[in-house]
């Protein structure tokens, strides 16, 4: 539930963000809440136009961030995926930035501006929050806090585990592919091994293996992870249909799929990897 005396507290007008004051900020705040879908999806537009206006996070912007948990932590608040989405991109401005090798937050801090570090370290201090989502049975929730835990390294030693017991659980492809996508950011490849990643690269869905190969894609790459990303290629455009949406900028183009799958190989055999892959064009 919010906390409405701490909402009017904040002096709001006097806070900016992408059209001036942020007077309006606590108005859609509260209309997320609402029974009424499209005022809720309209404040919600609002909110990504008024404080994440294309990618930049402004002064009234982390103040927002700790009502988006209040309102995740509440029972009857609707359509929770969507305000974990938008948490996403509050932390990090595009996530999509950091789909190909994930983020490392020392350098996302030493880079980015005062206002766009509080917001990172707002999102990053409601984790514990989101992971209790995993569990949710609402999917549509589990599959974005599953993908916004793959911008928080730091808080990795707690939330591999977590992801780890679910994939070992999770029967929902796409499920499958964002906790391995998500495991493959976080992990380093001794982790990796332990977790046995490997033996998704025969699941029966295409896009499982897919993406595995591509967690998968480190210092050493093996030629059946190859194989299965070169294979891939034909399929492009229908993977890109299936995957959650944010998953999407890999398979977006060929030219974009095989820069993202180089971009993340550090390995001697490279100039072979880039002639098997050529040749499925």
């Amino acid at each position: 539930m919010l906390n409405e005396k701490a909402l009017r507290y904040i002096d709001w007008e006097k806070l900016s963000h992408a059209y001036n004051s942020a007077y309006d900020v606590p108005f859609q705040i509260r209309a997320l809440t609402s029974k009424d879908k499209e005022l809720r999806e309209k404040a919600l537009s609002k909110l990504y136009s008024n404080i994440i206006h294309q990618g930049t996070r402004y002064e009234a912007t982390s103040y927002t961030i700790p009502f988006f948990y209040q309102l995740l932590s509440s029972t009857d608040t609707p359509d929770k995926h969507e305000i974990v989405e938008l948490l996403s991109y509050l932390a990090v401005g595009y996530p999509d930035e950091y789909v190909a090798n994930g983020l490392n937050a020392f350098v996302f801090r030493q880079d980015s501006q005062e206002h766009e570090v509080k917001c990172y370290n707002a999102v990053q201090n409601g984790v514990c929050i989101l992971v209790t989502f995993l569990g949710s049975e609402d999917i549509q929730l589990r599959i974005a806090t599953i993908y916004i835990l793959s911008l928080f390294p730091e808080n990795s030693a707690k939330t591999l585990p977590l992801l780890a017991v679910h994939l070992s659980k999770a029967s929902n492809a796409v499920e499958i592919v964002n906790l391995i996508f998500t495991i493959g950011m976080l992990a380093d490849a001794d982790v990796l091994l332990d977790l046995n990643l490997h033996s998704f690269l025969s699941h029966h869905s295409e896009m499982v293996r897919v993406l595995t190969a591509f967690a998968l894609a480190r210092d050493f790459i093996s030629q059946d992870i190859v194989d299965i990303l070169a294979n891939a290629i034909p399929l492009l455009e229908e993977l890109a249909k299936q995957v959650y949406y944010k998953l999407w900028y890999i398979f977006q183009s060929v030219e974009n799929y095989i820069d993202v799958i180089l971009s993340r190989v550090k390995t001697p055999n490279k100039d072979l990897i880039i002639l098997e892959l050529q040749q499925k064009l």
